[in-house]
């Protein structure tokens, strides 16, 4: 709405107008419709160790950043400290835990860009 109308005026502050407005707009607010809630989905319990492992960064603390792994049956923790959280840090560490534990059915992660690269 608001790049519409900047392509036919614009003045300081438009954008801060034009949300105040269609915020005190009745007729925005009767049709208005509210996003489906979305069902919750639990996480089932594993049935065995290492089968679900959630990973994930923590820090920083002392200047070190901590590569976790925790494993969802357990709750077995596996901490790695980094001083640089790089993708090839983060998957050395993944190596040196499944050779010592098996590779997991399911990884959790954030998505962060040392899980994604």
């Amino acid at each position: 709405m608001n790049a519409l109308a900047i392509s036919f005026v614009y003045w300081k502050d438009i954008d801060k107008d034009i949300e105040e407005a269609a915020r005190n707009c009745v007729d925005c607010a009767r049709h208005k419709t509210d996003p489906a809630r979305a069902k919750v989905h639990y996480w089932e319990y594993p049935s065995m160790p290492w089968e679900c492992i959630h990973v994930d960064f923590a820090g920083p603390i002392f200047e070190f950043m901590f590569f976790l792994i925790v494993d969802a049956h357990s709750r077995w923790l596996e901490v790695y400290p980094m001083k640089v959280t790089t993708t090839k840090k983060t998957i050395e560490c993944l190596r040196d835990s499944f050779a010592r534990f098996g590779l997991p059915r399911v990884l959790v992660s954030d998505n962060e860009s040392q899980f994604t690269s």
